[in-house]
């Protein structure tokens, strides 16, 4: 099953509408409909119902709008692991898969068709770190879409245990695939206007990044934060020194109200985290 984000459904269209409607106070224009915020029909929303302003060259004006223009996100939960698979997308459709996790034909099937049904355009593959649980659809994304898989180098070696780890759990892994775009904390990550900030946040696995998008306000975050919890470090490359002081240098520099989506379970804020998270608040 999946879960739609809160910037989804018609709570977004009405996020929107209200931030429409102050920016027509402040700026005194008059409203004008804005294509592409919203493209849910599944929620039975039509996919140019929403609105905007005529900013013309207010530069000011459109700087100050931004803070409301954001990418949309969609989680999946996949495989036996409950792995949290992530699509985002802008207003041009192009989009970014994140840890696709899908393992199964169903599940493979599910990640396509929302693909397809909301018209949109796979641009960009990436993996935060790659335990099995991560990598598992990676070659169906890349043979469906034709796309290269960005991954930090270092996690190579991580990906190469997994038919190891696959042995274990007596499920299937495919090779590491050769198509490969390496990158760190100094690459840029870009999904149309929407740039990623790239942090090499390693102790959960030996090279995992977390990707910050600050116009959007979250942070995907792999399995290096949890709400009220932290990664494990029992496996090859995780060390708790390491990932305690990513976490501290790294992911609570952020806005307290930043959204964390994580590898597994609930979204959450850094500023919940800061308050109850028993690893961070020994």
């Amino acid at each position: 099953m999946f879960f739609w984000s809160n910037y989804t459904n018609g709570g977004y269209l009405r996020y929107y509408q209200i931030a429409a409607g102050i920016l027509q106070l402040v700026v005194n224009t008059p409203l004008k409909p804005f294509k592409n915020m919203v493209h849910s029909k599944e929620f039975g929303l039509e996919s140019n119902v929403s609105a905007g302003v005529d900013l013309g060259e207010d530069t000011d004006t459109i700087q100050y709008l931004k803070i409301y223009i954001m990418l949309q996100i969609q989680q999946f939960v996949f495989n036996d692991f409950q792995e949290n698979t992530y699509v985002l997308w802008n207003e041009q459709k192009e989009c970014m898969l994140v840890d696709p996790g899908c393992y199964s034909s169903p599940e493979k099937q599910q990640l396509k068709s929302f693909i397809e049904n909301n018209q949109l355009k796979p641009v960009l593959l990436v993996n935060t770190h790659c335990h099995i649980d991560h990598v598992l659809g990676n070659s169906f994304v890349m043979d469906t879409w034709k796309l290269p898989l960005h991954l930090h180098r270092n996690e190579l070696q991580t990906y190469r245990e997994t038919n190891r780890w696959a042995d274990v759990f007596g499920i299937q892994a495919n090779a590491v695939p050769s198509n490969l775009v390496f990158i760190d904390q100094d690459s840029e990550l870009k999904l149309g206007q929407y740039r990623f900030n790239i942090f090499f946040t390693p102790g959960h696995s030996i090279a995992s990044l977390s990707f910050y998008q600050a116009e959007s306000n979250l942070v995907l975050a792999g399995d290096v934060l949890f709400q009220r919890s932290i990664g494990r470090t029992d496996l090859p490359g995780g060390n708790l020194n390491v990932l305690l002081n990513s976490i501290q240098t790294k992911l609570m520099t952020l806005p307290e109200n930043c959204i964390v989506y994580s590898g597994h379970g609930s979204q959450t804020t850094i500023g919940e985290e800061k308050l109850y998270n028993p690893f961070l608040n020994p």
